[in-house]
């Protein structure tokens, strides 16, 4: 299902997404996961890599995102995760414009990354590069949906706040 067409990828994505969270079924995804650097052969890094190229399709982008950020959850996807973090931030890079769903989903990753890096023992050089993803897609929200003057559209103060990592 992985290996589907990027348009009908929606929904292996969201399977996945679910069984990343569950011990057993992680481990097999792990195992055919592939690499983001050489993804031909399927599994979770093709999948995730075709959504992530399908600007057009901002479901299938969201869900992966989603699904990335629940490999965390589990050893054998996060060892997957760390080990191709760079190709995949990389490959959703512009993915910011696409629409709130999209940003929320990015942001929820690169904040998992951020922990899963400072439990692992990083050091703020290490999460350098998670902070300046996190600024660019905070960035990339259109103007009319970040409000003005720090201001959301209802007039009310954002309910986040910044946390050093």
């Amino acid at each position: 299902m992985l290996s589907w067409p990027p348009a009908q990828l929606f929904p292996a994505l969201d399977l996945a997404r679910c069984l990343a969270l569950e011990p057993g079924a992680a481990a097999a995804l792990a195992e055919s996961a592939g690499s983001a650097a050489q993804p031909g052969a399927g599994g979770v890094s093709l999948a995730v890599l075709q959504a992530a190229g399908d600007r057009g399709n901002a479901a299938a982008q969201q869900t992966a995102l989603r699904l990335a950020a629940n490999c965390v959850k589990q050893p054998p996807l996060r060892a997957w995760l760390a080990a191709n973090r760079g190709g995949l931030l990389d490959a959703f890079a512009g993915a910011g414009g696409s629409g709130k769903g999209v940003r929320s989903s990015l942001a929820t990753l690169l904040l998992n990354l951020a922990i899963d890096l400072r439990a692992g023992g990083a050091s703020s050089a290490d999460l350098a590069e998670p902070k300046m993803q996190v600024g660019a897609s905070c960035q990339a929200a259109p103007a009319a949906e970040r409000g003005r003057g720090g201001r959301c559209q209802n007039g009310s103060r954002p309910q986040c706040r910044a946390v050093r990592l």
